[in-house]
């Protein structure tokens, strides 16, 4: 079985509809469509760490980098498949261990991005392809490929653009004052620096940009079954965390933990494996894919080391509803979007002193914030409202608590990998 994990940076679930991202709103009704998926956490580094790890953000101290752990990669290296990475994310380099494992690890460092902060549509489907073409003649593949076109600075392509802006030219110079606008609402977490139009022009842009992430999601898949046709194939499709536009008063994503940010999109397609169309709407958490991806290719873990649960019976529907998770975490340890990169990036972790969580069931959710007042929520409709707190999550939280803050405490990890480009990266993409 060929194993092709598809992942989108920013991507929230509401944007999975006909008239921004058709080819995937189709998928997802022809799939298996997990509607209750949600991140471990608000942004990129610990929501990884637990996709590849199946372990909690606050495993080993916090600590971003995944060296010394057993990974998805290594484990599925070590029974023969042939294994493939191309993105352009600097929080999942080599300089943070995601290399290790894969066969051909293309992270864009060192690489010439024509000036552009990221990989685009054309240049990452380009590479992707590249890629795919080379693993034509293995029998069993791993390959990971992260888009990053949702990710701000949003800039669409020209057609996309004139989809959400149909009596407007494109003008690259108008695109980069909204995106410099929102970087700097996003530096200040002040929506207020925004006019209201500036703000939906913005998201505009986002939409825009979902837009060509869908075309790069469809033209993958076309090229990957038509190479790798006559054998088993397994398509996952996921979201690292979402994106948020003043719905909570803030900007982007990290540090907070509602809706907008943490419910992702989760699809496993495949024409191979006997995956009937369904929507399933019992919570998961993306803690489940090692566990799952494991389990589908026929691997042997010590399943009671990760945190993550297979869902292999939920893609085959011998489960009832409601019985895969009873709550679903996400959790952080940031007091702002820029302390956590102010030291040597390989030594970021999240910090107790900053701890903040959510607790989720199917209808309400607990936000746990060590800094600020904590805040109980119904959700209904993917809308949030505060209630009065209940016993249950009190309860939750406060053994989450603790058992975050008996974990080990964060040691440094050495690493020879010079951090001048991984911090230019960063500062490109606001976290700096």
């Amino acid at each position: 079985m060929n194993i092709f994990l598809f992942t989108i940076d920013c991507l929230r679930y509401d944007m999975v509809r006909h008239e921004l991202m058709p080819f995937l709103t189709k998928l997802g009704r022809e799939a298996v469509f997990f509607q209750n998926a949600f991140a471990p956490a608000p942004w990129t580094a610990p929501s990884f760490k637990s996709i590849f790890t199946g372990q909690e953000p606050f495993d080993q101290g916090g600590k971003m980098n995944i060296y010394g752990y057993e990974t998805i990669t290594k484990v599925l290296k070590k029974e023969g498949y042939a294994t493939y990475a191309v993105h352009s994310n600097p929080w999942l380099t080599r300089k943070f261990g995601y290399e290790e494992g894969f066969d051909v690890f293309f992270d864009s460092l060192g690489e010439d991005l024509d000036g552009q902060p990221y990989l685009r549509t054309k240049a990452f489907l380009q590479k992707c392809t590249d890629s795919l073409d080379a693993a034509k003649d293995k029998q069993k593949v791993f390959f990971w490929a992260h888009s990053m076109d949702l990710h701000d600075p949003f800039l669409p392509s020209e057609q996309s653009f004139k989809k959400l802006f149909p009596d407007e030219n494109y003008d690259f110079v108008r695109v980069n004052d909204l995106n410099k606008k929102y970087s700097k609402g996003l530096e200040f977490q002040d929506p207020s620096l925004l006019e209201s139009k500036e703000l939906g022009d913005i998201k505009k842009l986002y939409e825009a940009s979902a837009i060509d992430v869908d075309f790069i999601l469809q033209e993958f898949i076309k090229r990957a079954e038509e190479i790798f046709t006559g054998q088993e194939n397994l398509f996952i499709i996921l979201a690292d965390h979402g994106e948020q536009f003043a719905e909570h008063g803030g900007l982007a994503h990290g540090l907070y933990h509602y809706e907008e940010l943490i419910h992702v999109p989760l699809i496993f397609y495949s024409k191979d494996l006997g995956l009937k169309n369904r929507a399933i709407r019992d919570l998961v958490s993306l803690l489940d894919i090692f566990p799952t991806i494991a389990e589908l290719a026929g691997l042997q873990l010590a399943w009671q080391s990760l945190k993550g649960k297979s869902l292999s019976k939920l893609l085959k529907g011998k489960f009832s509803w409601r019985k895969h998770r009873k709550f679903v975490v996400s959790q952080e340890g940031r007091k702002d979007y820029t302390g956590i990169t102010k030291q040597n990036p390989e030594q970021a972790h999240l910090g107790k002193e900053f701890l903040s969580f959510s607790v989720r069931d199917q209808r309400h959710k607990f936000i746990y914030k060590e800094l600020g007042a904590s805040e109980m929520l119904k959700i209904k409709q993917g809308i949030e409202y505060p209630v009065k707190q209940q016993k249950k999550f009190l309860k939750l939280a406060s053994n989450i608590k603790e058992e975050i803050r008996k974990s080990p405490d964060f040691k440094e990890t050495s690493n020879a990998v010079d951090s001048a480009e991984i911090k230019q990266k960063l500062q490109d993409l606001g976290y700096m």
